[in-house]
């Protein structure tokens, strides 16, 4: 019985997710656990207690192409039948936790439509990684080495604000006349259901270590690399 039961869940998942595939356009089939046990008398029932959802490539509107979603859904009324049809209009959430992920690829996109917007030379080479807010509040006064990343590391593990984020972006772009490796240290918020982005402070790469672009040009790149806010939907 227990083998039967796991294998109906089996099946009822790979129908859902082939299901959740189509009609949501997505390039690969998500990952869907129905958990608890039995799962039999859950669907005859039509209440899952516990739901768990991973998607890649989940394309949102016009600039967000490539979203990755992690969803938590517990206390979930849904009839089987519509879950096996992939029909959403009668499912009933009584609880959700989510994570999105926006892919560096997704907001290289946003740079360069903010690019355009601001009418500024292009930006390439981009790369995305997380810091700690700390790091992108140092500067040269403060008691807090900027470069030092095993310190960076360590306060990012105790920052405990889901709202908010530290991120370091590198790219190459035109300054003066000659292209240039910089580093950009911004503020990820969430803020009324969208993704803000505001850039603080930029360093200038280079062989003898990085050093703090003049203050003239600072308001200059710090706007290109402000986009408009990111909704996720």
């Amino acid at each position: 019985l227990v083998g039967a039961d796991f294998g109906a869940a089996a099946i009822a998942e790979y129908q859902v997710s082939k299901r959740a595939r189509t009609a949501f356009n997505l390039t690969d089939d998500p990952a869907v656990t129905i958990n608890g046990f039995p799962f039999l008398t859950q669907a005859i029932s039509g209440d899952y207690t516990h739901i768990t959802v991973d998607a890649k490539g989940v394309p949102i509107k016009d600039i967000l192409k490539d979203v990755e979603i992690h969803a938590e859904l517990r206390d979930v009324r849904a009839p089987l039948s519509d879950l096996l049809a992939g029909r959403t209009d009668n499912i009933v959430v009584g609880d959700m936790e989510a994570q999105v992920r926006v892919n560096q690829a997704d907001f290289n996109r946003q740079l360069q439509a903010n690019n355009q917007r601001v009418q500024t030379a292009d930006i390439t080479n981009v790369t995305i990684g997380p810091v700690s807010e700390q790091r992108v509040n140092a500067s040269g006064s403060t008691d807090t080495d900027p470069d030092d990343e095993k310190a960076d590391q360590e306060a990012l593990k105790q920052e405990t604000d889901d709202t908010t984020a530290g991120m370091r972006v590198g790219a190459t772009v035109e300054i003066a006349g000659q292209k240039v490796d910089i580093s950009v240290f911004a503020i990820a918020s969430l803020v009324n259901g969208k993704i803000e982005v505001k850039a603080k402070r930029v360093e200038l790469n280079g062989s003898i270590g990085s050093t703090l672009l003049a203050p003239s040009l600072q308001a200059q790149v710090l706007k290109l690399f402000t986009p408009p806010a990111l909704d996720p939907g």
